[in-house]
């Protein structure tokens, strides 16, 4: 067709993963956000295309800016496509944004920066409706401050062998990841706007552990919250976090934390 240039087309994704088995596709053996965008994509446009995402987040884990690509014929404008992609949509993934950008743009390997949460709710009553956006730590008083002290031996460029799942160790490739930040904050609402306390009252506390960062292993934001938390609880010092690194043995570190109180916050390009 004369005249007409595929474009580049960036999406900004938001869903709750909770139905989905993460972000990548599985060849059709179990629902998955990645497969579920691409569906609608085709029956908005008719085009397959290769959508490619900037992380690849584990089963029931959440997003509120996930970013992918993908190369169209399509002749409408971004918002009419944002629209007509999300009329194909179920409710539990949207697309928040879409727009042209450079033909060189991928979604996966031009970006600089990933920024997850990890929320937690402490106190004597959890929450019915947010049970699938947060863990819930009954009863219990974190030491924040020894976490956030904790925290800072993990920033900067170094080997994460010892919070890698063990497929991620076995793999060749070296565990050398860099992590800009690591932020532990009390906070008054959810990600999502939503507050506990407004309904509980002050008895209950969400924290929230930001850790941003180039990459991160398979689990690793997940297990950088279960070491953290062992050190908010007093079994383990903030120095300890330094050691468990240095010895490059999962075996040291916390547990993997479930995936339901994750969420992809943003990606940086």
């Amino acid at each position: 067709m004369v005249g007409i240039v595929k474009r580049n087309i960036k999406l900004t994704i938001e869903y709750d993963g909770s139905a989905y088995f993460g972000w990548q596709s599985q060849n059709g053996h179990h629902a998955t956000v990645q497969e579920t965008v691409l569906k609608a994509i085709q029956k908005a446009t008719g085009e397959k295309v290769i959508l490619r995402g900037a992380s690849r987040t584990d089963t029931g884990v959440h997003a509120f800016g996930q970013v992918a690509n993908f190369h169209s014929l399509s002749t409408l404008p971004p918002e009419r496509l944002r629209a007509a992609f999300n009329d194909y949509l179920p409710h539990d993934i949207i697309i928040r944004k879409a727009e042209d950008v450079p033909d060189k743009f991928n979604a996966q390997f031009k970006a600089k920066a990933k920024t997850y949460c990890y929320t937690i709710v402490t106190g004597a009553t959890s929450s019915a409706l947010q049970r699938h956006f947060s863990y819930y730590l009954k009863g219990r008083a974190l030491d924040l401050k020894a976490m956030r002290k904790a925290a800072r031996y993990l920033i900067g460029r170094h080997d994460f062998s010892a919070l890698g799942s063990a497929a991620e160790r076995n793999r060749r490739h070296h565990n050398i990841r860099t992590i800009y930040s690591v932020n532990i904050k009390e906070a008054t609402t959810m990600f999502n706007g939503f507050s506990i306390r407004n309904i509980y009252g002050r008895e209950n506390r969400i924290i929230q552990i930001i850790v941003k960062g180039k990459g991160f292993l398979y689990n690793m934001v997940r297990t950088i919250v279960g070491t953290l938390l062992l050190v908010g609880k007093g079994k383990i010092l903030p120095e300890d976090v330094k050691k468990i690194l240095k010895s490059r043995d999962r075996n040291k570190a916390g547990p993997t934390m479930p995936p339901h109180g994750l969420c992809l916050l943003k990606i940086e390009y």
